[in-house]
């Protein structure tokens, strides 16, 4: 029995599918993480995230989580970053 090359290709996880679902993963998977953090511990990293000129695109997530676990810690009364 011969495949088609359509089928084939349609269950072909491409990188660019790996990277979508990796990224759904993380930011599922960070969601809580980052409120765990000690403010001190979250002001340094969302720091280096400000200073840091060139980044990696999961570094840029990473530092997208800081930025908002920042927000909610502020929109809670706690002015930690």
């Amino acid at each position: 029995m011969q495949t088609h090359s359509s089928e084939k290709a349609r269950h072909t996880v491409t990188p660019t599918r790996w990277g979508l679902i990796l990224i759904l993963l993380t930011l599922t998977a960070c969601s809580n993480e980052f409120s765990d953090i000690p403010d001190e511990e979250l002001a340094d990293k969302a720091y280096a995230c400000r200073t840091t000129t060139e980044q990696s695109p999961g570094f840029a997530i990473t530092c997208d989580n800081y930025k908002r676990e920042c927000e909610r810690r502020r929109e809670a009364g706690k002015y930690v970053c």
